[in-house]
């Protein structure tokens, strides 16, 4: 979708364009398996977390460094274009030409994407919306992985395969972008 930021409020946005990809988690897998590199990397972001506005440039540049496609997804509602928009012009800081946005469709919310059969989310924590998105992406997490619900988080796709790893939030550290997860990842991207 092309959007643009307008006022609301008392609250205000310098004029910005940008494109953000509306996207179920199984579009992120074809992003992923579409990509002109061997592995993708998805980062959850919430411009309203600290530790994602202070883990963020860390990971943004972490990543390109290596040989991956990037791309930041938004956990909020589609409509939020305010929050949106500001959550661009923190990042646009580290690099003013990055435009790989990717945000959760609404229809998580449709009334049939709720049927038992097809559970998406599981409530937990509170109504929040941000933790409904991003429990989602949690249970697209193969079960080898830490299934915790924070930002920023990344997710590593390899192509054809889906994902290969996901940061957990590491206590010791107090981060969820520790040095154990750093290389894992460099050893992944390099050694297989």
């Amino acid at each position: 979708m092309l959007c643009s930021c307008f006022n609301e409020s008392k609250k205000q946005c310098t004029p910005l364009s940008y494109t953000v990809i509306s996207v179920m988690p199984e579009d992120i897998i074809d992003i992923a398996d579409s990509s002109n590199t061997e592995y993708t990397a998805i980062c959850t972001y919430q411009y309203i977390c600290d530790l994602c506005r202070e883990e963020f440039p860390i990971i943004y540049n972490f990543c390109d460094t290596l040989p991956i496609s990037f791309f930041v997804l938004f956990t909020v509602r589609e409509s939020d274009s305010l929050y949106i928009c500001e959550s661009i012009q923190e990042i646009r800081k580290l690099n003013a030409n990055f435009n790989n946005f990717l945000i959760l469709s609404d229809s998580l919310y449709d009334i049939e994407n709720r049927k038992p059969h097809k559970t998406l989310f599981k409530e937990y924590g509170g109504p929040r919306e941000g933790q409904k998105h991003i429990k989602y992406v949690d249970n697209y997490i193969p079960d080898t992985f830490d299934k915790g619900c924070y930002t920023p988080r990344i997710f590593l796709y390899k192509k054809n395969q889906g994902i290969v790893f996901a940061t957990k939030y590491n206590e010791e550290e107090e981060t969820c972008f520790s040095s154990q997860d750093i290389a894992q990842i460099v050893d992944i991207i390099h050694n297989n």
